[in-house]
């Protein structure tokens, strides 16, 4: 509730929001995620190396804000589920992410 009490009020003030859901993307966010013992991973994830690039990520992004979309989805089918599951019942996205390969 909180994000669409925002997103009224930006735009009785005239300012756009939208919302993006980005899916993987191909960056180096997993090789320097941290472990544990407060190392860096060192590796791709199997999902961050199969997803989007940044730049094919992007050129989505500002084609849909040019359409004037303001809920922005850009992933792959499992992800853009992923937010409809999360939107009826966080719980069950929650344990379905704890049951998946994805670290």
């Amino acid at each position: 509730m909180g994000e669409t009490v925002c997103v009224l009020n930006c735009h009785e003030q005239g300012i756009e929001v939208a919302t993006i859901f980005p899916g993987f993307i191909q960056t180096n966010i997993s090789i320097n995620a941290l472990t544990g013992d407060g190392s860096a991973q060192g590796t791709m994830d199997a999902a961050t190396n199969k997803g989007l690039t940044a730049t094919s990520f992007a050129k989505q992004v500002v084609k849909a804000l040019t359409k004037g979309e303001e809920y922005i989805i850009v992933a792959g089918r499992k992800e853009k589920l992923a937010t409809k599951v999360n939107r009826l019942s966080p719980p069950k996205l929650y344990k379905l992410i704890r049951e998946s390969q994805v670290k």
